[in-house]
């Protein structure tokens, strides 16, 4: 985590432990518990500006095909700006596939959170490629 945890508002908290909610779910392929952590109207807004839907969204984040051996956020950062909660960082992931090959991704992410009567949730994910940084010179 970027920030020391005391340094924090109670909603820069709560927002990094939805983010790990979220995560959680994803790792334990949770749709119910993934589903808990986002808005009804809920969108996954990709780099060509195609739009997943809460359901599909839900279908594919659980139901990665092969072992997901590593779903990580890196760099994550809470702020709170207008009453909009907004949480962005690098997640990587690694994935066993079925025929033994390994894929890993880089992705760099912001999330968009609004305050419900229950707590936050997300109502937007946003994501794209990220490049690993250059090794040895």
């Amino acid at each position: 985590m970027e920030h020391p945890r005391a340094s924090l508002t109670p909603d820069e908290r709560a927002l990094l432990e939805l983010e790990d909610a979220v995560l959680q779910a994803i790792r334990r392929r949770d749709p119910s518990a993934l589903a808990a952590c986002l808005t009804e109207d809920f969108f996954l807004l990709s780099p060509d500006g195609t739009e997943t839907r809460r359901e599909a969204f839900l279908r594919g984040a659980t139901d990665i095909p092969g072992e997901l051996l590593e779903l990580s956020a890196q760099h994550l950062r809470a702020h709170v700006v207008g009453g909009v909660g907004v949480l962005t960082g690098l997640q990587r992931s690694r994935v066993k596939l079925q025929d033994g090959v390994e894929v890993e991704d880089l992705q760099l992410f912001t999330d968009v959170c609004v305050r419900t009567g229950t707590g936050w949730r997300m109502v937007l994910a946003h994501s794209g490629q990220a490049v690993a940084p250059a090794t040895g010179g």
